[in-house]
């Protein structure tokens, strides 16, 4: 056997410090690139939800208008219908 020092490992010490280090700020870019991909994530959801919402705004829209045009056109052809029924009794008692 040989004698053995008391600073033996002293590199592979620094060797392990090292890797540890590395291990550590890897973890902590790793941590921030995490976050930031579920930050985008988020952000993309957000723009596809305003899509989403715009799109069915419009089409919300869209039909409330047509429901409006044909309860307007209903109540003009009911009204005519009225003044015409108001106009026959009206030359009917004139006749009798």
């Amino acid at each position: 056997m040989g004698i053995i020092l008391s600073n033996d490992n002293h590199t592979y010490k620094w060797v392990d410090e090292a890797l540890v280090d590395e291990t550590e700020a890897l973890k902590i870019r790793l941590g921030r690139l995490e976050q930031t991909i579920v930050d985008e994530h988020a952000e993309e959801e957000r723009k596809k939800f305003a899509e989403f919402e715009m799109k069915l705004e419009t089409e919300v829209f869209s039909r409330m208008e047509d429901a409006i045009t044909e309860a307007k056109w209903e109540i003009k052809k009911v009204m005519g219908i009225v003044v015409l029924g108001c106009l026959s009794m009206f030359v009917v008692s004139k006749l009798i």
